[in-house]
């Protein structure tokens, strides 16, 4: 349900119109010298925020970047790479040989030689903190075992095809074709989520890497670069419960943009 608000905001097309949440309105103005989407898909994203609050997750991430959107016009993707828990920080910088392709509605694709310095330092929120954390991404296509997400000292990542883990505590899934990836670490076990269902579980914990400050990547993890199709990533506090709603909402989410 979208909020009803007081503020007017101009889309991307041209058009004013209000109505959005405070949480959206943050997103719209930290991008505002950069090409926005379309006011049909701002009435979707804004959704999602809304949806997202409903349901308990938003307060739960600390970082939360939608890679997948509408917009065609720009080859570098300056809207898609901001922060939207925190939209005057923690922006996407390139990593490598410059940044990675993108294309609308389907996020950034990595090429082996690039990826996206999420300038976001590991520990560094309020939820991804002892015991609990939580990063997930959401995949388009996927080459096997290459990076998707980690810190550049590989204290936390997730990896296609291979063992992914929150801090040095590590579980295998294997990730398939337009599904969404959670691991989940809280003081009794990792949990590994594919489309918002557990695919297994590791009680072998080890301590947390506190030692490992730097910042997460997209599709960089300190040695090589991944070459899977990345269209959300997001860092957060324990999302166990919240899980099957999660990839249910980023569902509804994609479906929406690709109807556009």
């Amino acid at each position: 349900m979208i909020s009803l608000g007081l503020g007017t905001l101009v889309g991307g097309n041209g058009s004013s119109f209000g109505g959005f949440s405070a949480e959206y309105q943050a997103i719209l103005t930290a991008g505002s010298g950069f090409t926005r989407p379309s006011s049909a898909e701002q009435t979707i994203q804004n959704k999602l925020i809304e949806d997202l609050k409903t349901a308990g997750i938003w307060a739960k991430l600390d970082a939360f970047y939608m890679f997948a959107n509408n917009i065609s016009t720009d080859s570098t993707g300056a809207f898609a790479r901001i922060n939207w828990k925190t939209p005057t920080a923690n922006y996407g910088t390139a990593q490598g040989s410059g940044l990675p392709p993108i294309s609308a509605k389907n996020g950034f694709t990595g090429n082996g030689t690039a990826g996206i310095n999420l300038n976001y330092p590991h520990f560094s929120g309020t939820n991804f903190a002892n015991p609990n954390g939580s990063i997930g991404v959401y995949y388009g296509t996927v080459q096997a075992s290459t990076a998707a997400i980690s810190t550049g000292a590989g204290g936390s990542r997730i990896r296609s095809g291979s063992s992914s883990s929150v801090t040095s505590s590590v579980i295998t899934l294997t990730a398939t074709a337009n599904s969404f990836v959670h691991i989940n670490r809280t003081s009794a076990a990792i949990t590994a989520y594919l489309n918002g269902s557990s695919t297994g579980t590791s009680a072998s914990l080890q301590p947390w890497a506190t030692t490992d400050t730097s910042n997460f990547f997209i599709f960089w993890n300190g040695t090589s670069y991944g070459s899977s199709q990345i269209r959300v990533a997001f860092i957060g506090g324990n999302l166990a419960a919240e899980s099957a709603t999660f990839n249910t909402l980023i569902q509804n989410y994609i479906t929406s943009v690709n109807a556009l």
